[in-house]
């Protein structure tokens, strides 16, 4: 699932950008909530005057650092992280499991999430067709067209997303599955000569 989430957020151009936060715990609540909003949880650290700690957890549903670690008044928690300036990872793991509906449902495969595992383990082109398949899902009707060496598909402006999906799906059906170009209109986006990596 990792491979696709950063296909997807590659595509749609969202980047990590640093921050820190930092509280002075007041003997209520060892709760703490980051300024910013897509925190990749994997990025946390936690400080408490200055030393480092492992104990906390952090919800990305409520974006709030939970300290485990026992706290006196007036210690200062330091909180660092890194977050994505447009969709949380819940976000695009749910385009991403729309994807997996929509290649059900057009009768290319079934997937599902297990875990952090796909079941069944995805290719490479098929992890590339699921990050268009949910980049679409995300972008509704601004992919204009796409084209491989194979296979040229341009979309009609009247095209529904559906529609737009199952025409992705089987062009790759009939293809290697490598995409050499792709344009997205509102962003001007260009792929040329390789798959998506």
């Amino acid at each position: 699932m990792d491979k696709i989430l950063v296909k997807l957020r590659n595509l749609l151009k969202d980047p990590l950008k640093y921050n820190t936060d930092t509280f002075t715990y007041r003997g209520i609540s060892k709760v703490f909530s980051p300024t910013e909003n897509n925190v990749s949880s994997s990025t946390i650290t936690v400080k408490i005057n200055g030393t480092t700690t492992t104990s906390f957890t952090y919800s990305a549903v409520t974006n709030e650092v939970t300290i485990t670690a026992t706290l006196v008044s007036n210690d200062v928690v330091r909180i660092s992280y890194q977050a994505y300036f447009k969709y949380s990872d819940l976000e695009l793991t749910a385009y991403i499991e729309s994807a997996f509906t929509y290649l059900s449902v057009f009768c290319y495969k079934d997937f599902e999430k297990d875990g952090l595992n796909i079941e069944p383990v995805p290719t490479k082109a098929e992890e590339n067709l699921m990050s268009l398949v949910a980049l679409m899902v995300v972008k509704g009707n601004t992919i204009s067209s796409y084209r491989t060496p194979e296979l040229t598909i341009s979309f009609n402006d009247k095209d529904s997303l559906e529609d737009k999906i199952r025409k992705l799906i089987d062009g790759f059906q009939v293809n290697t599955g490598v995409f050499d170009y792709l344009k997205i209109s509102e962003y001007n986006i260009d792929f040329v000569d390789g798959v998506i990596d």
